[in-house]
Parts: C-alpha cells; sequence; structure tokens
C-alpha cells in the first residue's frame, strides 16, 4: 500500500473506533442533532475537528521530538477526567426542573459551532490518545508523520471522527421516541458523565499502580 494512502487508513481506523463508542463529545451531539437538526449537528462537529486538528498537529510536532514523559501524560489525564466530573454537575437537573425534558443542547455555548469546538479543546484526554497511538504506529511501520504525510494521517483521523460520531448520533436517533421522552431523559446525560468518570479514574488509579511497582 502507497504510504499516502497506508497514513490515512491507520489515522481513520484509530480516529472511527475511537469515535463510536459513548463520549461526552458524541453525547453532547446527539442532543444538539436532537434539539435542532442535522444542519447544526455538522457545525458543531465542526466545531469539534478544528479543535483536533490543533490536537494532532501539536501532537505530531512534539512527538517527533521529545518522547512525552509519563507524569505529564498522567497529568493530563487528571484533568480531563475532572472535566467529566464537572460536566455531570453543570448538566445536572436543577431541582423542579427535572421533569421539563430539559437536554444538554439547552446549554450550548452562544453556537453548536463554538459548543462543539471548546468542548474539544477541553477534552485532554486526546494528548495521551494521540500520543500513545502515533509512537505506536510510527514504531512498527504503520503509519508515517514525516513531510506530506502527516497531512494524510490527520485527514484520515478526521474523516473517522466524523463519521464515528455522526454514526453514534443516527444509532442514538433511531431509539423510540417514547423512550427518550421520558423523565429520566434529565438525568442520562450527567450520570453518562459521571459514570465516565469514574472508568477514567479507576484507570488512572491502576495505571498510577503499575508505576510505582515498577
Amino acid at each position: 500500500m502507497k504510504p499516502g494512502l497506508k497514513n490515512i487508513a491507520a489515522g481513520f481506523l484509530v480516529s472511527f473506533t475511537g469515535s463510536v463508542p459513548l463520549g461526552y463529545l458524541n453525547l453532547i451531539g446527539f442532543s444538539v442533532y436532537k434539539d435542532h437538526g442535522q444542519g447544526q449537528a455538522v457545525l458543531y462537529l465542526v466545531g469539534v475537528l478544528l479543535a483536533e486538528v490543533a490536537f494532532m498537529y501539536s501532537i505530531i510536532y512534539f512527538t517527533s521530538r521529545i518522547t512525552f514523559q509519563k507524569n505529564f501524560l498522567k497529568r493530563i489525564e487528571f484533568f480531563s477526567i475532572l472535566l467529566l466530573l464537572l460536566l455531570a454537575y453543570w448538566y445536572w437537573p436543577q431541582k423542579g426542573n427535572a421533569t421539563e425534558g430539559n437536554t444538554i443542547a439547552a446549554k450550548i455555548i452562544y453556537t453548536p459551532f463554538i459548543t462543539g469546538m471548546v468542548l474539544s479543546l477541553l477534552n485532554f484526554i486526546q494528548v495521551p490518545f494521540w500520543a500513545g497511538w502515533n509512537l505506536y504506529l510510527t514504531s512498527n511501520g504503520f503509519a508515517s508523520f514525516t513531510g506530506v504525510l502527516k497531512h494524510y494521517f490527520v485527514a484520515g483521523a478526521l474523516t473517522g471522527t466524523f463519521l464515528g460520531m455522526q454514526l453514534f448520533i443516527y444509532l442514538l436517533a433511531s431509539v423510540p421516541v417514547t423512550v427518550l421522552n421520558t423523565k429520566v431523559l434529565s438525568y442520562i446525560y450527567p450520570v453518562v458523565f459521571l459514570s465516565l468518570f469514574l472508568y477514567q479514574l479507576v484507570k488512572l488509579i491502576s495505571s498510577l499502580q503499575r508505576i510505582n511497582r515498577i
């Protein structure tokens, strides 16, 4: 396979498989889609992708020059899981509003585009995610980040993110309206954020314990 196509395929597969599973970015994307339609959902995703571009090029630049320190990556993970806890608190229904069917999209930041960009910029877990994958792909010969090849990788990754998040949105949108329009809906989003926070916290603690034993 030609190096350019190889990079596109590697970026697409990593990004697509990382975007389809439940996460706060695609969950909020679904809420934007549900409340504002496909057009606004696409603008939200464009904001997410714009921030992802900044992360990816920065990480490619630094990983080509230095080796990330484990302590630095752990600090990044800590701030990422803290963001999940803050989101759970921010989107928890206020007293007396839990039965009004309020959704996350009601708390967008100015526009869906700005919301996607800001939340993606705050998604610091992208740093260890892409740093780890970049080092793995280059060390095993699955991708190269020299010259123009890095642009092919980023293009593949952005396509994977967009299609993965769109797939998540459409799958969740296929759930019957009678299931989504319940009093429980107002609590689904913050509970998911809290669950993701606990999951990431357990992972971080486990990895720190392994490092201390080494």
